[in-house]
């Protein structure tokens, strides 16, 4: 069962796609729960367990997707932020916290995201609504992936859990 069916997923030809422009970047798609960040002009930010990625190239993250085969996808965003303001955003976070703080925290802050928005399925809803979501590309996509799985915010909690354990 998916949370969230996409209309339709393009194969990412080559980096020079994430180079320009803000993307949400769903990492370990078919999982639960995925692991969100965000690239803006090829620099990737995200909040896990164990700190952030701030700045990094995102030709880099791209490295680590091949390396391991991640099911990964870019959605190409219609938002008006900078790359200084994503950094602003996440200054103010250190890790994600369990039944506090996770990945989308700080993706929220940076899309100015209103409403009750507590996972994956309903932030991309609310950009689809918003009409602030364009093309998907997709790295390592099967052609029968149907979408993100269904899951609840207690799954989420349950996985920061078991990351913030693991790094003791």
């Amino acid at each position: 069962m998916s949370d969230y069916k996409f209309q339709y997923i393009n194969q990412l030809p080559d980096l020079s796609i994430l180079e320009n422009g803000l993307f949400l970047c769903i990492i370990h798609a078919d999982k639960i729960p995925p692991h969100i960040g965000v690239s803006i002009d090829g620099k990737y930010f995200s909040l896990k367990a164990k700190g952030k990625d701030e700045a990094i190239p995102v030709a880099e993250v791209l490295k680590i997707i091949d390396k391991r085969t991640i099911k990964t996808l870019f959605v190409r965003l219609e938002v008006s932020v900078g790359i200084e303001q994503i950094k602003q955003v996440y200054s103010r976070f250190e890790k994600t916290i369990v039944r506090e703080t996770s990945c989308l925290s700080p993706i929220k802050d940076v899309l100015k995201v209103q409403g009750d928005i507590q996972k994956l399925s309903d932030l991309l809803d609310y950009l689809d609504s918003n009409r602030l979501s364009r093309e998907v590309f997709g790295v390592y996509i099967d052609e029968d992936f149907k979408g993100i799985p269904y899951y609840e915010v207690e799954d989420i909690n349950k996985r920061l859990e078991s990351l913030t354990k693991a790094k003791v």
